[in-house]
């Protein structure tokens, strides 16, 4: 609380099987490569200011639940599956995005957003 600019590097929480939930104020605006990778319990993640979300950054974070990234422009660095949700299978989850990831691959969604949904339940509510 209180910080701004904060930037996650690669593997910050790397298979950190404590976390349960990752709430931010409005602090953090890029989580980088693997950075919740292997949070097998992490069920909520709220990033409202992030615009960068990197590779890998939410693989095998299995509990997810609710992903609520408002502001996120960039997936992976790219429009394809850079496997940001790899692992990922079989879940519930609600993923609160930015319209335009919906649209950014050549007028189709994302293919992390792509890869996500088709391994899971998901609703996806875009702002």
């Amino acid at each position: 609380i209180g910080g701004s600019g904060v930037i996650l590097p690669d593997a910050l929480f790397l298979g950190n099987e404590s976390i349960l939930l990752a709430v931010d104020s409005g602090s953090v605006i890029e989580a980088h490569q693997s950075s919740f990778e292997n949070s097998i319990n992490l069920q909520n993640l709220t990033l409202p200011e992030c615009v960068f979300i990197g590779a890998y950054a939410l693989g095998s974070c299995t509990a997810m639940a609710t992903c609520y990234l408002p502001k996120c422009t960039n997936l992976g660095g790219t429009v394809g599956d850079d496997s940001v949700f790899n692992a990922i299978t079989g879940s519930t989850i609600t993923l609160t995005i930015p319209t335009s990831l919906m649209t950014c691959n050549s007028g189709n969604p994302d293919g992390d957003i792509v890869y996500l949904d088709a391994n899971n339940t998901v609703t996806i509510e875009t702002i």
